[in-house]
């Protein structure tokens, strides 16, 4: 039985040659297109039994079995973060970890026959457009009517929305770093000492009541997963606000440098252990920054500027 892992790649790397190449217990091959690289796939001859997929009960109501892989997908991406680093040099922009199919290919009948499945793949897809909700256009038209009013807050508002793109890249580590700078740009007044930029966030009504808001409502993100529920009411549920800015902080001081001495130090690429402090904190960069945005979108002056504008297109 062998088994093989196959990536996407981004990047711009010509091959002229796509041979196979051993290394350690794993074979690697390029995939090419046009001579460019586009795949790599990741050959495991002789895949032992125990990392064979298996189908058992599903526990969860309405699913009668679900598929265990089994597979050696941790080790064979830490093997590619390193390639990915090494192929930097030569064009690579990335392997994509999100999406990728393994293939098991047995060598007997015997073995067919003990596999459930030949092929699994997972895939990441953005929401058709058909499903998404339409934006009233009364908060399109605000937005429009309060920008020239919010320069203030443009800064702050462009480090939540780069956040928000970190979140949907799963660059959990990145995003981390945004919500951040947006908090210390609002909070911080000028402080970057740890124990400095503590007392003057924890002395903000605004961070404190959104942080406690955060608390209570940690946002559908978490809230659709049951995983990411535990992790939240394990790490931030019991917290009250004050220590959760505490816990903020010492995460972005602990991301903030690095060392190859310290064993098991953050990995770039390791986002996904993230997750959770990224999502914890982008709620409390949304209860921030929404808070700051309703100030301006929903001042008299725009609300009556609003309604004149109505008044003026249902006139017409």
């Amino acid at each position: 039985m062998q088994c093989i892992y196959r990536f996407c790649t981004e990047g711009k790397i010509r091959l002229d040659c796509t041979l196979a190449i051993p290394s350690g217990d794993f074979i690697f091959q390029p995939e090419t297109a046009n001579g460019m690289i586009t795949h790599i796939r990741v050959i495991v001859p002789n895949l032992d039994p125990s990392h064979w997929p298996t189908i058992e009960d599903n526990p969860t109501p309405g699913v009668k079995a679900r598929i265990k892989l089994n597979s050696l997908i941790s080790s064979v991406q830490s093997r590619l973060r390193t390639l990915q680093g090494l192929l930097s040099f030569y064009g690579l922009k990335k392997i994509d970890f999100e999406n990728f199919t393994i293939e098991w290919q047995p060598e007997s009948e015997a073995e067919k026959e003990a596999l459930p499945i030949l092929q699994y793949a997972k895939t990441a897809r953005e929401i058709a457009d058909d499903r998404v909700p339409s934006l009233s256009y009364d908060l399109f038209a605000r937005a429009v009517m309060a920008a020239s009013s919010a320069e203030p807050i443009d800064i702050p508002l462009n480090f939540f929305r780069r956040g928000m793109m970190d979140v949907y890249e799963r660059s959990y580590i990145e995003a981390i770093y945004d919500f951040y700078f947006q908090l210390e740009t609002l909070f911080s007044e000028g402080k970057f000492r740890s124990k400095e930029v503590e007392k003057n966030f924890v002395a903000s009504t605004l961070l404190i009541s959104s942080v406690d808001l955060a608390i209570r409502d940690p946002g559908r993100m978490i809230q659709s997963s049951q995983g990411l529920m535990k992790q939240f009411s394990e790490k931030y549920g019991s917290l009250n606000p004050e220590s959760a800015i505490h816990e903020m902080l010492k995460l972005r001081g602990y991301l903030h440098h690095h060392t190859l001495m310290r064993k098991g130090i953050w990995h770039p690429e390791e986002q996904l252990r993230y997750e959770i402090d990224a999502l914890f904190m982008q709620q409390v960069a949304f209860n921030v920054a929404y808070e700051l945005a309703r100030e301006r979108m929903w001042h008299p002056r725009i609300t009556h500027e609003y309604e004149s504008l109505r008044l003026k297109y249902t006139v017409r």
